[in-house]
């Protein structure tokens, strides 16, 4: 449960770090959010962590295609 918490916590900090409009407070929030996001998925089992990296690789393979 505390990996859960951890990648909602580092989701939350990223995605504020992406609204914030100055560029310092973003840089400072995407900085920080790379913390609870990577904890959070050392941590969560480990079919969670090949459903993730499979749906991460997915999601690049489109963006590389549309570019």
């Amino acid at each position: 449960m505390t990996h859960c918490i951890l990648l909602l916590l580092g989701l939350v900090i990223l995605w504020v770090g992406i609204k914030t409009a100055d560029e310092v407070y973003r840089l400072a929030l995407t900085s920080a959010a790379v913390i609870p996001l990577s904890w959070g998925y050392f941590t969560s089992p480990f079919l969670f962590q090949c459903l993730s990296g499979i749906v991460i690789f997915c999601i690049y393979q489109m963006y590389i295609s549309y570019s």
